[in-house]
């Protein structure tokens, strides 16, 4: 027997769930608050002993029985138990069957008051946390300290930067603080987008991971690099509170503190020196490094641009020597009316079979054609957005890369088509009398006038002259009308204020030159040279953010002084104490200029 205690909450507790919440003679639901513990043998007959054996021998009952035992308790409602079952004997052949069920429900009671036992130790050790943190000062790390030892999750905040390798050129980066876990799959070839999972130790958001896509890498986690949480540059912060910051990630906004936030910047400015990393081999593994990114194409980048008559002709040859056609070396092409596709067989190429490159036409958006002229130029764009359905076709001797694709239109397919057209209405030279080969006319075609090459004139390490200055400046002159504001720090403001100050020292000016400098310099009421120089001497600077404008109006200071008499007044160490001094800014805009190559509009 299983002696209990009807009055003990444990007891009342195990009975009431072992019996599915249900009163045990109506089978109809209790309410947890108006409900009786029941004695099928009523619980007077536990001083009637005599009355008991008697009525326990009619039920053929051999064994020791106790009235308080939990083969004898059941729950029930609290009317019927009082008004229909009362305190009397239930007839033997009704109440054997009822103490069989009863003891039938003894393992389940058994288990639900342990299981409540254990409950209410724990309520008894929250309790006493509970008082412990009511007695520390910082509640909220205390509560976090009791959830680390509880969950064990220390580990997945530690161990520091990872880049682990898989693959044949496939990265994992992984790098924690006592409070933010970052985790990236890298771009590679066969997934050229990145994806980035960042999770928090706070205890508002502790299993919330946060996902970004590579757009949301490049246009939330990169924007704002190296600057302080104040200055409001990351994206992703949208204002400070209390001593709290509010970040805002792809449909998440929360707040956690600056402490917190910091950690996370630090892990971004960190992070963000892998991902280029990987671009940048992406970029050369592709070879489009010195191309421009398309405008219509998500993962296009322009070659060249030529004429759209020529680009209709080149179309039109593809057309005519698909490869199903003929079997000779131009029987190269996958016949379509929107786009050129080389697919060619072994004996044709070196290169791998299949696939090896599309080309696209796309809108050249010249704003120097009159607007009722129309234009007739088109971009020849070298295509990798199908690759995406089929990875297994970006290897390295599987694909044309950009520079191949460039070298063959422009050395082989382009002077071909022409000459294929065109020479059947060359007449012959008037001196020789003689009809040129075809393969004379075609190589005496002049390239110049064919097509006019993409490039991006600001990758240029090797700055030899003050015309190869001119040009960088120029070209970060013509990226900055259109790009986002920079941060700068004192010493890079600086740099460039020194610049300008090597040319008015060296260089001897025009009158207006000394005009348009103080102009952009905020100094407009100074006209000579060594007011202007001293202006910019006693400037003090200060880490800001500058607007795409005021970082045109500086390289345009420089520029006015090299352009006068191409800078013959400077020394080489001048031209390379200016080439010096922009380097920091050249760097952040080649930096934003890949980023934005790589993002998909």
């Amino acid at each position: 027997m299983h002696e209990a205690n009807p009055d003990d909450p444990a007891v009342r507790y195990a009975i009431y769930k072992a019996y599915g919440e249900k009163c045990f003679y109506l089978d109809r639901p209790l309410d947890k608050n108006f409900y009786t513990l029941d004695h099928i043998i009523p619980e007077k007959y536990k001083k009637q002993p005599e009355a008991l054996a008697q009525y326990l021998g009619e039920l053929g009952y051999t064994e020791t029985f106790h009235v308080n035992s939990l083969e004898n308790l059941v729950p029930a409602e609290r009317l019927f138990n009082t008004r229909v079952k009362r305190d009397d004997l239930l007839p033997p052949v009704v109440a054997w069957p009822y103490l069989k069920r009863a003891e039938s429900k003894i393992p389940y009671i058994l288990k639900e008051i342990d299981k409540f036992n254990k409950k209410k130790d724990e309520e008894k050790a929250l309790l006493e946390l509970l008082a412990h943190a009511n007695e520390n000062s910082n509640r909220e790390q205390y509560a976090k300290q009791v959830f680390d030892l509880i969950t064990e999750e220390d580990s997945y905040f530690e161990g520091g930067k990872q880049v682990v390798r898989y693959g044949e050129d496939a990265f994992i980066y992984k790098n924690a603080t006592p409070n933010v876990h970052i985790y990236s799959l890298m771009p590679t070839l066969k997934q050229i987008d990145g994806t980035c999972l960042i999770t928090f130790k706070s205890l508002k958001i502790r299993d919330c991971m946060i996902t970004f896509s590579h757009n949301q890498i490049i246009n939330i986690l990169f924007q704002g690099l190296h600057t302080n949480i104040s200055l409001g540059m990351r994206r992703f912060i949208v204002g400070i509170q209390n001593e709290m910051v509010c970040l805002q990630f792809p449909n998440n906004r929360f707040f956690i503190s600056i402490d917190e936030v910091q950690q996370l910047c630090n892990l971004i400015d960190d992070f963000v020196l892998d991902y280029i990393n990987a671009l940048q081999r992406l970029e050369i593994m592709l070879g489009i490094t010195t191309f421009e990114k398309a405008k219509y194409w998500s993962k296009g980048y322009r070659l060249m641009k030529v004429d759209h008559a020529l680009w209709n002709n080149l179309l039109r040859f593809s057309n005519e020597f698909d490869y199903l056609n003929g079997d000779t070396g131009w029987h190269i092409f996958n016949r379509n009316n929107m786009f050129i596709q080389v697919q060619i067989q072994k004996q044709h190429l070196k290169k791998n079979i299949d696939l090896h490159l599309r080309l696209v036409a796309e809108r050249c958006d010249d704003k120097l054609v009159p607007f009722n002229q129309g234009n007739s130029k088109v971009w020849i764009v070298w295509d990798i957005g199908h690759f995406e359905n089929d990875p297994d076709l970006i290897q390295r001797n599987g694909y044309w890369d950009a520079v191949t694709a460039f070298e063959w239109l422009a050395d082989k397919f382009i002077p071909y088509v022409i000459a294929h057209y065109n020479y059947k209405f060359v007449k012959r030279n008037k001196w020789s009398l003689k009809k040129p080969s075809f393969e004379d006319y075609k190589t005496s075609l002049n390239k110049e006038y064919l097509f006019y090459p993409s490039s991006l004139e600001l990758n240029n390490d090797h700055i030899s002259g003050v015309s190869d200055l001119i040009q960088v400046l120029k070209s970060m002159q013509s990226y900055l009308s259109n790009s986002n504001s920079f941060f700068l720090n004192n010493s890079e403001i600086g740099q460039i204020y020194d610049s300008i100050s090597i040319c008015l020292k060296r260089i001897p000016l025009k009158d207006y030159s000394y005009e348009y400098i103080s102009r952009e310099l905020g100094c407009r009421h100074l006209k000579e040279r060594e007011d202007i120089i001293m202006f910019i001497d006693q400037c003090e600077h200060t880490d800001k953010k500058m607007t795409n404008r005021s970082l045109q109006l500086l390289f345009g200071c420089i520029v006015e002084g090299l352009e006068q008499d191409f800078g013959k007044y400077l020394t080489q160490l001048d031209l390379q104490k200016i080439v010096k001094d922009i380097k920091p800014v050249k760097e952040k805009i080649e930096i934003q200029m890949l980023f934005d190559r790589w993002v998909s509009e």
